[in-house]
């Protein structure tokens, strides 16, 4: 069923709690440019992360240094373990302890940087919150292949986060292809040639364009832009990316809103894996 209003999702909020004044001006800008709503955190708020999925993502400053946060992270990454982070940290022996902690864990979606100051450059803050933003976007591409495809053999979940992980990491240039997915994973190609094969998903190269493109039209419709400058935020081809539309959905895109497009692709892929509209329908009405 195609939505019927220009959105389906809804802008992901940012919590944001960074302590130079400049620093948090900046953060909010790069929030907004590529998106999201940001979202003032207080230190003394941050439990309130802990009760509920009211943000898509968090954007945390170390300092001032306070013990009494750590505790906090912790339970928070063990409660929301999919909930991308991006956070700021002092140079002290300290915050170096806490980072092995947060990061002893095979969970994705935590990025450490150098403390935020005014002085940074906006475009070094904006690669940071791009990085949280395609993290937020993955996580949900992820959330509803998994919907949609319940069953989805193992090696295929792999190869699935390997693609969205590639995604997120490759900055401004995605130049992705299945050497390159699959180049720091474990997965031979042949085994997972015939994992798909075996349950009737797409061969490796269709299943890398169906999901690059469910990443960019979701993006689209989550942050209220056109498909083509996300495209432009997230490194992609936009050449490349026009071609998988025309090619994938075989429907004109061009003057859907982004809610439509995105579910056209999502019914369109459906059907390439043999799953019913029904079905497919269903789980895009879960979703809005």
């Amino acid at each position: 069923m195609l939505s019927g209003s220009s959105t389906r999702f809804s802008r992901p909020a940012v919590a944001i709690s960074v302590a130079d004044p400049g620093a948090m001006v900046h953060a909010h800008s790069a929030v907004e440019s590529l998106g999201g709503r940001p979202r003032h955190l207080s230190p003394v708020q941050l439990e309130q992360l802990l009760e509920g999925p009211e943000y898509a993502g968090l954007i945390y400053d170390l300092a001032p240094w306070n013990s009494s946060v750590v505790p906090l992270l912790g339970m928070l990454r063990q409660k929301h373990p999919a909930l991308p982070i991006l956070l700021y940290a002092p140079s002290r022996p300290e915050v170096s302890r806490v980072l092995l902690q947060l990061r002893h864990s095979d969970v994705k979606g935590l990025r450490v940087e150098h403390q935020a100051q005014a002085g940074r450059a906006l475009k070094a803050l904006q690669d940071h919150v791009q990085w949280l933003l395609a993290a937020v976007y993955a996580t949900k591409v992820m959330h509803l292949m998994q919907l949609l495809l319940p069953d989805m053999p193992a090696r295929t979940r792999a190869y699935v986060q390997c693609i969205l992980d590639r995604i997120v990491g490759a900055g401004v240039s995605q130049q992705l292809s299945v050497g390159s997915v699959l180049a720091g994973s474990t997965i031979p190609l042949r085994t997972l040639q015939h994992a798909l094969g075996s349950a009737g998903l797409p061969p490796p190269k269709a299943l890398l364009d169906w999901v690059t493109l469910l990443f960019a039209t979701l993006s689209a419709d989550a942050s209220h832009r056109t498909t083509m400058a996300v495209a432009r935020d997230f490194g992609f081809d936009t050449q490349r990316i026009n071609r998988l539309r025309h090619r994938l959905v075989r429907e004109a895109v061009a003057d859907v809103s982004p809610a439509q497009e995105f579910d056209m692709t999502f019914l369109a892929f459906a059907e390439a894996c043999s799953v019913s509209q029904r079905t497919a329908s269903t789980v895009l009405q879960r979703t809005g």
